[in-house]
Formats: C-alpha cells, sequence, structure tokens
C-alpha cells in the first residue's frame, strides 16, 4: 500500500509492478496495512484517525475512525491488522490506538457495553440505518 501527502492511496500488483488507485482519502496518508484476507486497507492518516478502504471495489468503506492526532516532527506511524481482520492498530513512537474496523466487531462490542439488546435509536445511532436486528445474547 502506497499513501501519499495529498490523501491518494495505491496498491502496487507484485506482477506488473503497476499501481491501482483506491478513493482517496482526507488528508495525507501516514501509513496502511492491508487484511490477511486481502479484503480491507487501514489507512493511518496523519492529521488522525484511520479509514479503511474495500481493495476489491477501492471504495471507501464508512467515515474516517477519529483517533490521534500525529505531530509529523517525531512520528513513526505504523499499522497492523489482526488476523481475523476485526480490529486494526496503530502507533507512533508512544501510544498504540486500536480501532474496531468491521461492523459485526461493532455490533459485538455495542452489545457488550449495553449488555442487553440495542433499542431502535441506538440501533440506528451506533450500528447505521439497517433493520434493526435481535443480535445481542446474554
Amino acid at each position: 500500500m502506497l499513501g501519499d501527502n495529498d490523501g491518494r492511496v495505491a496498491l502496487l500488483d507484485p506482477e506488473s509492478l503497476g499501481l491501482r488507485f483506491l478513493d482517496d482519502v482526507d488528508g495525507p496518508v501516514a501509513a496502511g496495512a492491508i487484511t490477511t484476507d486481502g479484503e480491507t486497507v487501514g489507512v493511518v492518516l496523519l492529521d488522525a484517525g484511520v479509514q479503511l478502504l474495500d481493495v476489491e471495489s477501492g471504495e471507501r468503506l464508512g467515515v474516517p475512525m477519529p483517533g490521534r492526532s500525529y505531530d509529523v516532527s517525531r512520528v513513526e506511524p505504523g499499522a497492523r491488522w489482526n488476523d481475523a481482520g476485526t480490529h486494526v492498530w496503530t502507533s507512533t513512537r508512544g501510544p498504540v490506538h486500536r480501532y474496531i474496523a468491521t461492523p459485526d466487531a461493532w455490533l459485538e462490542r455495542a452489545c457488550e457495553i449495553a449488555g442487553r439488546e440495542l433499542t431502535e435509536e441506538e440501533w440506528r445511532q451506533y450500528i447505521g440505518d439497517s433493520d434493526p436486528q435481535t443480535t445481542c445474547t446474554p
């Protein structure tokens, strides 16, 4: 994965050595990592946060997840996915940040926090516009 200060993101084809550009992101790119299944790119934004991109379509997956703002003078950014592709970690010299990166993982975490089924209002606020479902188990 390659990224630049204008927010352009590209993948390098190892066979042809050609670049395939994905959707631009909102700001300079600090680092990035591709999930082990090759389906998602997590782009660490220099201005703060992580933007997920779909490898096949090249499109953004949702909006950037907010996070830490990096000091360019001392940043050593990096990114790493867990093997399941549900979380991406980003780092600088100091703190490491973990982002929940899939809708299923978000839902699982929301259920853990609530300790019950989500109300219709909570579902729409935290999960999205899809129809609320019974998914939290005691």
